[in-house]
């Protein structure tokens, strides 16, 4: 009986403290939040004292680390740098303010697939989780009762948090290139007005998916005029297709939204063209999204790491049970299975698409067939590439397609910093850290996945700290 009360009381305490301390009514608002924000700042000293000693180069400020990126990874990473007392910082966006990342662009999704619980970029604050900023709006009955965070709300809470932490985000501002400067990193960029240069001591890469490559685009798509076609990560006029047959490449999640926007709008009908003789049933990602995998991933050998991501690669992942649902109740969508196309063409301003199985015409087609790890593809980081480390310069790389797409992966350093291919010839690379997609092999999910981001930035922050701490101690005034 007391074993079982003992089990009873700390759920009761717990209840009440939060029945005293949630919002029962959203009358403060934001207003109130802000408040709790930046009281929880205060009690952890936020920001951290300043340690690092600024300086210039002529009439330039050196800047101790650019952030490239300002969506989820990028925010969380300002946060987590300045926690460590770290606050010369920047972060550029190649996006107009407030459309950072996929959130109010390409991804078409009604609601996230993550769990509403997740951490997202909150780096351990209560009052900056999604869940606070909600029922500051919407009440803790309205959280309870929600299954999964609006895309759009997400977006809107990514907005309020930069706000709030008062991130030094410039936008409309593209990286065209990453060079050496003597012990400096000089990014030369382009911005609506005019070109900029920035001379930064580290630079992250929250460059997001297509932060290390791109869309996979085939071969024989460059042949077909753009009006035709586009990536399921472009922009897309939906609103165009009314009245038109799509087809769409890929069965991911993407592919499945792409499909359901296309019909919303009024598409007389969609193909979607997969390779795979069936549409891939588990998820074998999925584990690796745990908090085990998220802290401990990068501490495999080479060989498991290889391993469960080529594993998990290989075997696909399916689209959400949303995704599919999303189009159950439109009749003229047909799945063509096993299909592949061989070459595309143009006659009487149609598609014309020769595959495996037959020719298929259509108006539109919407390539979702993921993205390739490859900074070749990248203008600012293709120079560096030759210098750099990559995993195929680290183990045999199979013979396979899905192999293939992993190979140029960078091989990254326990901070996400890039490693020198020959040892002594570039060791600015160093200063660089991968903090997007390109991490997968060396890291994991911790920069794709929100419940991930938070242990990824304090990692990054932590990492870039414990350089500058180093390179301090060894200089010579410290001699």
């Amino acid at each position: 009986m007391l074993q079982a009360l003992l089990r009873v009381v700390p759920w009761m305490m717990a209840c009440c403290v939060y029945t005293a301390y949630s919002y029962a009514s959203p009358a403060n608002g934001l207003d109130e939040l802000e408040q709790r924000v930046a009281y929880e700042l205060n009690c952890i000293y936020y920001p951290g004292q300043e340690w690092l000693t600024s300086f210039s180069q002529g009439e330039q400020q050196i800047i101790d680390v650019v952030i490239v990126g300002g969506g989820q990874a990028g925010l969380a990473t300002a946060v987590a740098l300045q926690k460590v007392g770290i606050t010369n910082i920047k972060v550029l966006d190649a996006n107009p303010l407030a459309y950072e990342g996929p959130w109010a662009t390409y991804a078409r999704m009604h609601q996230l697939r993550s769990d509403k619980n997740d951490a997202g970029p909150s780096l351990g604050i209560p009052s900056l989780t999604f869940r606070a900023w909600y029922e500051a709006q919407y009440g803790s009955e309205a959280w309870w009762n929600l299954q999964s965070p609006p895309t759009h709300l997400w977006m809107d809470y990514l907005r309020w948090y930069r706000q709030v932490m008062a991130i030094p985000l410039d936008s409309n501002v593209k990286v065209v290139s990453i060079e050496s400067e003597g012990s400096l990193l000089r990014l030369t960029c382009q911005s609506q007005e005019q070109p900029l240069t920035f001379l930064a001591r580290k630079v992250v890469l929250a460059t997001g998916r297509l932060g290390f490559g791109r869309a996979c685009t085939p071969e024989w798509l460059l042949s077909i005029p753009r009006r035709y076609y586009a990536l399921s990560s472009e922009e897309i006029d939906f609103a165009a297709l009314a009245g038109k047959k799509v087809a769409v490449l890929g069965v991911g999640a993407s592919a499945f939204d792409a499909a359901a926007v296309a019909m919303e709008h009024g598409a007389t009908s969609v193909h979607l063209l997969m390779r795979r003789t069936a549409i891939p049933s588990e998820n074998r990602l999925a584990d690796i999204s745990s908090l085990g995998f998220l802290y401990g991933f990068y501490h495999l050998s080479d060989k498991e790491r290889w391993h469960i991501i080529s594993y998990a690669t290989e075997h696909g992942v399916p689209p959400p049970k949303e995704a599919i649902d999303r189009l159950q109740h439109h009749s003229h969508v047909n799945l063509h299975a096993d299909t592949h196309i061989e070459r595309a063409s143009i006659s009487s301003q149609k598609l014309k698409l020769q595959t495996n199985k037959g020719e298929l015409d259509a108006d539109y087609l919407i390539v979702a067939c993921g993205f390739e790890i490859d900074g070749e593809q990248r203008p600012e980081l293709a120079p560096l590439i030759p210098h750099m480390l990559l995993w195929k310069h680290r183990i045999d790389i199979p013979d396979c397609s899905s192999c293939q797409r992993l190979a140029s992966s960078p091989y990254l350093g326990p901070s996400f910093q890039f490693v020198e291919r020959y040892p002594g010839q570039a060791p600015f690379l160093n200063n660089i850290y991968c903090f997007n997609y390109g991490a997968l092999l060396s890291h994991g999910l911790v920069c794709a996945v929100i419940d991930g981001v938070s242990i990824g930035a304090t990692k990054l922050a932590e990492g870039i700290a414990a350089d500058f701490f180093v390179l301090l101690h060894h200089s010579p005034q410290s001699e």
